[in-house]
């Protein structure tokens, strides 16, 4: 795959620009895989990674602030959802980058009675100030594992389906693309996740980034927006 993403100049309606990269030519490059830092692309003198340098300039970075919403379609009971905490951040390159901020637990309904009260309090959940200061936020919607498989994933994608219903309308952009290969990459790591209805967007104002995904190819989903998170979050700070 590409490392980036280079922008030719098109010279405005006079069409003086290049249509073409040649040998020898020098354009700018969007970086957007992991791969680059290890590429012959320069990436020590990127111009999108200097936005995202920390402010004693190490160069590592800020800590990423992430919020977690757990959907569960069955009884929580004793389960606290640590496994998708460290799976979450260990994903996402450890303690010295990522900062979990909140979780919240909450119940999807089993009946469609109590759907507009479900899509409510998720929606209070993403825009609590619990989650103030949160770069992303993910919702997760688990599997059952007392459940039979089958059974388990059926409801759990179901549930996915009403989480999803619930959260596009609050979504001030829909990054449908960004979707697509967080889903292509949980797949990749469990071909059952392929059928969740995955959604990512811009939430609070334009300042934090959601994604739903299910705990079925969690880390593959995770890994797909990782490279990405950085710079879309830096670019969003950079607007307020």
């Amino acid at each position: 795959g590409a490392d980036g993403f280079m922008m030719l100049p098109r010279g405005g309606p006079s069409g003086c620009g290049y249509d073409i990269a040649r040998k020898g030519m020098e354009f700018p490059v969007l970086l957007h895989s992991s791969l680059s830092v290890r590429s012959d692309n320069c990436w020590k003198d990127s111009m999108h990674r200097g936005r995202w340098k920390s402010e004693d300039g190490d160069g590592k970075g800020p800590k990423l602030k992430v919020g977690v919403i757990v959907c569960t379609s069955y009884e929580q009971g004793n389960d606290d959802f640590q496994s998708i905490d460290r799976t979450l951040v260990d994903s996402l390159g450890g303690d010295s980058h990522v900062i979990l901020v909140q979780k919240f637990v909450c119940k999807v309904p089993s009946d469609a009675e109590n759907n507009e009260e479900f899509t409510q309090k998720l929606s209070a959940m993403v825009s609590s100030p619990q989650m103030e200061g949160t770069n992303a936020i993910f919702v997760v919607v688990p599997t059952d594992p007392l459940a039979e498989d089958n059974g388990s994933s059926a409801i759990a994608f179901r549930a996915g389906l009403e989480v999803s219903h619930a959260l596009r309308p609050i979504l001030t952009k829909n990054a449908g693309a960004m979707a697509l290969q967080v889903r292509k990459h949980a797949a990749a790591h469990d071909p059952v996740a392929a059928l969740f209805e995955n959604v990512v967007g811009i939430v609070r104002n334009g300042s934090a980034v959601l994604i739903t995904c299910s705990d079925r190819g969690f880390e593959g989903a995770v890994v797909a927006v990782k490279g990405l998170l950085g710079y879309l979050t830096s670019l969003l700070n950079s607007t307020d």
